[in-house]
């Protein structure tokens, strides 16, 4: 009788250890074109700002078209007033990777007139995305939103 009590202990325990183990969540795949629309801006000396959800990057292949708003300070001026987010420029030193939680972290550079922006992306599975855009010669700025995947024809424009 002992022995059977033992069993069905050491069972029960041994089914509750399997139902214990998580599932890693799938990973997200990096599509060849995606649009990012963002919906929320968060500058690093400035209060947040939500958006219109106008502003948006659009990714194709090796190339990014970004209509980003910036508020910041710039440490040194390029031709013009500001500095310039609305650019259509291929994407340098590109880098995937990732992470545990199944998201994608995507890092790159993007040279224009005499700026070079660090973007880091990171992807999620629920396709909400971060961003961060860091000017060589002004403060980051932090950007909330929603990727899609634009080679799905539903979601295609």
């Amino acid at each position: 009788m002992k022995k059977i009590l033992w069993t069905l202990f050491m069972l029960i325990i041994c089914m509750g250890a399997n139902a214990q183990k998580k599932t890693k969540p799938a990973d997200v795949q990096m599509p060849a074109s995606m649009r990012i629309n963002m919906n929320e801006m968060m500058p690093t000396k400035y209060p947040m700002k939500v958006l219109d959800g106008s502003d948006y990057i659009i990714m194709r292949n090796d190339s990014i078209f970004a209509n980003l708003p910036y508020v910041g300070d710039v440490h040194m001026a390029s031709y013009g007033a500001g500095i310039p987010t609305d650019f259509d420029h291929p994407v340098l030193n590109m880098k995937k990777k990732n992470k545990k939680d199944g998201s994608l972290t995507l890092r790159f550079d993007v040279r224009h007139e005499m700026m070079t922006y660090r973007f880091d992306i990171q992807l999620y599975d629920n396709n909400r995305a971060n961003v961060v855009m860091s000017p060589s010669m002004a403060d980051m700025v932090s950007y909330m939103g929603e990727w899609v995947d634009l080679d799905k024809p539903e979601n295609a424009k």
